[in-house]
C-alpha cells in the first residue's frame, strides 16, 4: 500500500535478528515480541527477555509494523 506524502505513520519494533560471530560464519537469533512481552528465541529454545537487545553490532535484520 502506497503512502501519501505528508502522512505520519507510526512504526513499532516487533522483531530483531542478530548475528553472532564473522562474517561468513555465527549463529542468528532473534527478539520478537508476542502480547507485549519480549522473547529471545534461539534454535530450539526460547526465554522472555525484558527488552529487546540488540546494538548496531549484532542486529541484522529489524522488523517493523504500521500502526
Amino acid at each position: 500500500m502506497a503512502t501519501k506524502l505528508g502522512d505520519h505513520a507510526t512504526y513499532i519494533l516487533f522483531g530483531v535478528v542478530h548475528h553472532r560471530g564473522k562474517l561468513g560464519a555465527g549463529h542468528y537469533v532473534a527478539d520478537v515480541q508476542h502480547r507485549d512481552k519480549w522473547f529471545q528465541v534461539d534454535d530450539d529454545s526460547y526465554e522472555e527477555i525484558g527488552q529487546p537487545n540488540f546494538n548496531s553490532t549484532t542486529a541484522y535484520l529489524l522488523f517493523y509494523a504500521r500502526r
